[in-house]
């Protein structure tokens, strides 16, 4: 039996790609996300205080729907996803001047998944849509399995 994939040990951890999608696609998807009604105040706990999202989960047989239905979710699947991916979370995340994102583990995708097989994602990718000139803080911390107690990247949020 093989070890599983390790994130980081084969490959860079993480990699930061600026200009991947044009000013008016982040336009778009900003302005959309800030309107949808499925945005909501959040119904996560504290540590997520005063934010606003919605969460969007499928399998590759959704994906058709998903170009119907969000089209620019879609587009950023497309460019972001390899091929093999099965499954998708889309997870837009308003945070609102005052609110905060407290350190905490990502377990999203538990919900659509047996406590048994917990999920493994292959990839995780972060858009920035709109980030205030004058922000504070927001430094994405990634915190890397069997990498505890090694210096842990760290990435500033940039539009």
């Amino acid at each position: 039996m093989s070890a599983p994939f390790e994130p980081g040990r084969f490959r860079p951890l993480y990699r930061i790609s600026h200009d991947s999608f044009e000013p008016d696609f982040v336009e778009k998807t900003a302005s959309f996300v800030k309107q949808h009604h499925l945005l909501s105040g959040t119904t996560l706990n504290a540590r997520f205080s005063g934010t606003e999202g919605f969460s969007i989960a499928l399998t590759r047989s959704g994906v058709p729907r998903l170009k119907t239905s969000f089209p620019l979710f879609h587009e950023f699947l497309e460019k972001t996803t390899p091929d093999r991916a099965n499954a998708f979370f889309i997870n837009p995340l308003c945070i609102n001047q005052g609110a905060h994102v407290a350190p905490h583990v990502d377990r999203s995708l538990n919900t659509w998944t047996r406590p048994e097989l917990p999920p493994f994602p292959i990839k995780v990718s972060v858009l920035y849509l709109d980030v205030a000139d004058d922000l504070e803080g927001g430094t994405l911390l990634l915190y890397p399995p069997l990498m505890a107690f090694h210096r842990k990247p760290r990435i500033t949020p940039q539009t």
